[in-house]
Parts: C-alpha cells; structure tokens; sequence
C-alpha cells in the first residue's frame, strides 16, 4: 500500500524541484519509503507553506561518491555542497522523484495551524496515516501539472 509523508524544503530546493533542475531529493539520514509513496513539500521560510508534490520513483543509499555519480547531475547543487551537506556521515540517501507538480493553491503554514491544532512542519519527514486530519487537509488542494 503506498502512503503519503511531509518533508520540509528549503525554497531553493523546492523551486528546483518545480523547475525541472531536481530530481533527486539528498538526505544525510535513510528514509523508509517505498516507491509509489505521495510526496507533501513544505517550503521553509521565508515561504512558509506547502507548495507541491511528488511520486517517490525509488531510494538509494550509498557512499558519497557512489551517490553523487549515480545523481550529482539532479541534484541541484555543486560537488562542494552536496561535500560539505554529507560531511560526518558514512553513507548518503537519495530520493528519486517523478511526477512533481505545484498545488493549485498552497496552503500557508498560518492557515494549517489555524486548521490543525498544534501543526508544526517536519525537521526531517513526518508519514501521513490515511485517517489522520493534515492529509484531508492537504488532499483538499489538487495537484496541477
């Protein structure tokens, strides 16, 4: 069964991803995902909102150099940043994304904490149960392509 997670994006990160430029989503720790999975992005401040989504296409985890020529062209960054992101860590992760689309109307973190008690965007992902009120918050925007 696929599922539907949040994770919080720097505005950089979140236009590249939009744009085309990115495809591939570096984490310094593994995610438990399968593909399939619907991708919630909130774009950190000064945005502050939940802007678009995403299919999971799959996720790797390997060395530094073994990520970066796998993906170093979809990530967006230089090889000093993608470097000095993965400083201190044995292994890196990528998720590859496909079917990224903007939502026809975002929704401002003012607005999800005015709608959902005690909301506060993800450090690092946050899964959203089927039943749970910030997915039929969420799914109320469509997606657009």
């Amino acid at each position: 069964m696929c599922s539907d997670i949040l994770i919080s994006l720097h505005p950089r990160h979140c236009e590249n991803l939009v744009s085309g430029r990115k495809t591939v989503e570096l984490r310094r720790r593994k995610m438990a995902v399968q593909p399939g999975t619907r991708v919630w992005i909130y774009s950190t401040h000064p945005r502050a909102r939940v802007e678009a989504c995403a299919i999971v296409e799959g996720v790797f985890s390997g060395s530094h150099d073994e990520l970066w020529n796998a993906f170093g062209d979809k990530v967006a960054v230089s090889r000093c940043e993608f470097d000095h992101y993965f400083a201190g860590t044995a292994d890196a992760h990528a998720i590859v994304l496909r079917e990224v689309c903007t939502l026809k109307r975002s929704i401002k973190l003012k607005e999800l904490r005015r709608r959902l008690a005690g909301f506060h965007p993800p450090q690092f992902f946050k899964r959203l149960d089927p039943r749970c009120k910030e997915l039929g918050v969420l799914s109320e925007r469509t997606a657009e392509s």
